[in-house]
């Protein structure tokens, strides 16, 4: 059995992989790791955390604290903002599946930061999700 973020992991590049609003915005670049060459917009599936069992869960559960974040180079933060929020809208749709030895009991948008980039360049969209995951054996 994976760790469950590894599973979430897959399941959030699958859902941005096939989401067409946000493939509109970034032509299909989802990263998890990034080469110094990428061309911008991109999403890059950042850091998360596994947290132990959740009192509420029947089985045996985890919280996973998930980031995604979106780098732009175009003028402002108009399109780190369209970009994060056709995320979260493909994000919350229903669309995550993970791996059959889990099951996704909750998954929600925390919080949205956007940034300038100490590279000077940049725009720094920062999403923040909460998934609770159970063990499916």
């Amino acid at each position: 059995m994976s760790e469950p973020s590894l599973a979430l992991q897959r399941g959030i590049y699958s859902a941005l992989a096939s989401a067409s609003a946000v493939n509109g915005l970034i032509s299909n670049r989802v990263y998890d790791r990034v080469t110094s060459d990428a061309p911008f917009p991109y999403v890059r599936i950042g850091i998360d955390q596994t947290v132990a069992e959740d009192q509420d869960c029947v089985e045996e559960c985890v919280e996973v604290f998930a980031q995604v974040d979106v780098f732009s180079r175009s003028q402002g933060k108009v399109e780190a903002k369209n970009i994060a929020g056709a995320i979260v809208r493909a994000l919350n749709a229903g669309t995550i599946s993970i791996e059959p030895e889990y099951t996704l009991q909750d998954f929600r948008h925390a919080d949205t930061r956007f940034l300038d980039d100490p590279d000077g360049l940049s725009t720094h969209a920062v999403l923040s999700f909460r998934a609770l995951i159970e063990s499916s054996g």
